[in-house]
């Protein structure tokens, strides 16, 4: 395996540790406050007031999650991986989240939504800073986002999103004005947390990657793919565990016209001019103690030289409650 430069052999961390305050008035009004304590610090993640004026027509505003990503909208207790992004610490290349999350098109922020649901479908379209979460407005650009849901039956439902990001400085400084950048996503899931069964999430990306940091440019695109699939088995005979459940994903990301200005890795990543390619794989088994006291024993396997001799590997042991 290739290992990160300083970066320790293990390390024991608290990933997530939130606390939140949830409050109604009137039965129309909703507010919700988060903070995050985790690995040393403190942040806010949610902080949020809903008008809840009709189930066709909702408005939250304050920071919280862009409807974009079908992995981000799980909660982080229901995840059936450890991490949305399997990338191993101090590993070179990418994963679908965590290119997403570099380019900023499915961060929190601070903004305004409007959502909406009738009987098969529902919808929701904001817009946003584009700058990310507790992070001030720093370019005159702004991020608009879109989603529609549709639910096909059963516990089955097919998304489609797409937002765009208005970027008024680098990569191209001598543009006059504004440019935006865009990015679509198609998802599917079934089933769901803790119920007996598959638990399903398929996911199609295609965008524009127009950050030089992370290999992009005005002409860099970038498409990734990326399924998880869990089966969830409750036990009835053993005492204090209560189900098992083992769980596969594998993701790929492409970046094509990748902006390499020298010789040097670009993020450690060192590819040719005009591509940059990660796959990876994640297999383990989550334990229920309750439902959501959950043991995760998972291990990724990350190759971001394809046909190269060199990947990286991570096991991770997760405890959550």
């Amino acid at each position: 395996s290739v290992e990160g430069e300083d970066e320790p052999d293990s390390e024991w961390l608290i990933r997530r540790a939130r606390i939140g305050i949830r409050a109604h008035v009137a039965g129309w009004i909703a507010a919700y406050v988060e903070g995050d304590f985790g690995r040393g610090t403190a942040r806010l993640t949610d902080g949020y007031v809903d008008l809840e004026f009709d189930p066709r027509f909702e408005l939250r505003t304050g920071q919280f999650k862009v409807p974009f990503d079908e992995l981000e909208f799980i909660s982080s207790r229901e995840l059936p991986v450890i991490e949305r992004d399997g990338l191993p610490r101090g590993a070179a290349g990418f994963t679908p989240n965590s290119l997403l999350d570099d380019l900023g098109y499915n961060s929190r922020d601070i903004g305004v939504r409007w959502s909406g649901s009738w009987d098969r479908w529902s919808a929701a379209a904001g817009v946003f800073n584009g700058s990310g979460d507790n992070e001030p407005d720093i370019d005159d650009g702004k991020q608009l986002a879109a989603r529609l849901t549709i639910d096909l039956g059963g516990t089955w439902r097919l998304a489609g999103a797409w937002t765009g990001i208005r970027v008024s400085e680098p990569p191209d400084p001598e543009a006059v004005g504004a440019t935006w950048y865009q990015a679509a996503e198609l998802a599917v899931t079934a089933g769901e947390y803790a119920e007996p069964g598959w638990r399903l999430l398929g996911q199609s990306f295609v965008g524009e990657n127009y950050d030089p940091e992370v290999l992009g440019d005005d002409d860099a695109t970038f498409v990734a793919l990326q399924g998880i699939a869990s089966y969830h088995i409750p036990l009835y005979r053993t005492p204090y565990l209560i189900a098992w459940e083992p769980v596969l994903r594998l993701a790929w990301t492409r970046i094509d016209d990748a902006f390499v200005a020298d010789p040097a890795p670009v993020d450690g990543l060192a590819v040719d001019p005009g591509e940059a390619e990660t796959t990876l794989a994640t297999a383990g088994v989550n334990l229920y103690w309750r439902e959501y006291a959950v043991t995760q024993v998972q291990l990724d396997w990350l190759d971001a030289e394809p046909g190269g001799s060199d990947v990286a590997f991570r096991l991770q042991v997760g405890l959550g409650f």
